[in-house]
């Protein structure tokens, strides 16, 4: 009994030191190709994410996502989209819910829209987050600089969003406010 006792001991933390160090010498955001950087506070929690960046017309759209590994694979686990930003340098320009147009006709939009969300599982989602539209002090995005026709971009943001649906590993409250974002992609 006692040797059995002693070996499931020993077990267990080689287990243990193998998932530690396997974390540690793994870093998922370098398995993944990025087009840039971004960080922000969440409720004064700071997030760093990569950036992927798509080009429509004089806008573009933004996916800026925490990777986590999952299954042996990087994973986006928490997304922050911002969608139809106008080639616009030193433009506030306001933040609102996603619109359905997008899908359909996405030439025909003309408000940028942002949503957030997190995941329970690699495709399970968990968190989603919408606009507060009322608050247009803080839904805003701004261009800082530009260069190559809007190739790479640099700005700021900041979002406030409410939870719109929620799962039993919900990691957020109720309200975000996502404050000193800033954003730096070249496609």
């Amino acid at each position: 009994m006692k040797i059995y006792l002693f070996e499931s001991i020993l077990m267990s933390i080689f287990l243990l030191a193998v998932t530690l160090l396997s974390s540690c010498e793994k870093n998922a955001k370098t398995d993944i190709p990025s087009v840039g950087k971004a960080s922000f506070k969440i409720s004064g929690e700071l997030l760093d994410t990569e950036v992927r960046a798509k080009k429509r017309g004089d806008k573009f759209l933004m996916a800026l996502e925490k990777y986590r590994m999952s299954g042996g694979e990087p994973s986006p686990w928490e997304v922050l989209s911002i969608e139809y930003v106008h080639n616009k340098l030193d433009s506030v320009q306001r933040i609102y819910n996603i619109d359905s147009l997008g899908t359909i006709a996405p030439e025909l939009v003309t408000q940028v829209s942002g949503f957030f969300s997190s995941r329970k599982f690699y495709d399970v989602g968990c968190e989603i987050f919408e606009v507060v539209e009322s608050d247009s002090i803080n839904n805003w995005i701004v261009l800082d600089g530009q260069r190559n026709n809007f190739n790479e971009v640099t700005g700021r943001f900041a979002l406030h969003m409410y939870k719109v649906q929620g799962c039993d590993a919900e990691k957020y409250p109720d309200t975000l406010l996502i404050t000193d974002g800033q954003f730096y992609f070249s496609l």
